[in-house]
């Protein structure tokens, strides 16, 4: 379900197309991990839900949590914070032009489609439960 991002010449964007493919029909979405830059994003909701970015944890963390709140994101789209492990987390749009820098592959495997990449970045809470736009947030 993880796929390291790196760059891809023609012949490995049809390689990387077919085997994205197969990966969503399979697990219904994929994440795609950009390691250099520290961020995971999914593949395989558009057009129904944005996809999902998240960044600051180690690789095993984001994709975790990725994997964890995918479903309760569909089911309560387009509900903009979600409880999860008694967290609350909140989800944030992106623009279209920082999510064609971000989440080039989700748009490379829509390419074909009318559909439009909507991208909406996982916010979570700081060790107080303060959000970064709450007033005295902890710095960390």
């Amino acid at each position: 379900m993880l796929i390291t991002e790196h760059k891809m010449e023609q012949a490995s964007v049809e390689a990387f197309l077919r085997s994205a493919a197969a990966q969503v029909a399979a697990n219904d979405f994929m994440i795609m991990n950009v390691e250099n830059l520290n961020y995971s994003y999914t593949i395989g909701h558009t057009p129904a839900v944005p996809e999902l970015i998240i960044s600051g944890f180690d690789t095993m963390l984001r994709m975790a949590v990725l994997g964890h709140l995918v479903g309760p994101f569909r089911e309560r789209y387009p509900n903009r914070t979600i409880k999860y492990n008694g967290r609350n987390f909140a989800f944030r749009d992106v623009s279209e032009a920082k999510a064609r820098h971000l989440a080039d592959k989700a748009f490379l495997f829509y390419r074909d489609t009318q559909d439009t990449v909507r991208l909406s970045q996982i916010v979570y809470p700081d060790f107080c439960g303060k959000f970064p736009w709450d007033k005295h947030v902890h710095p960390s």
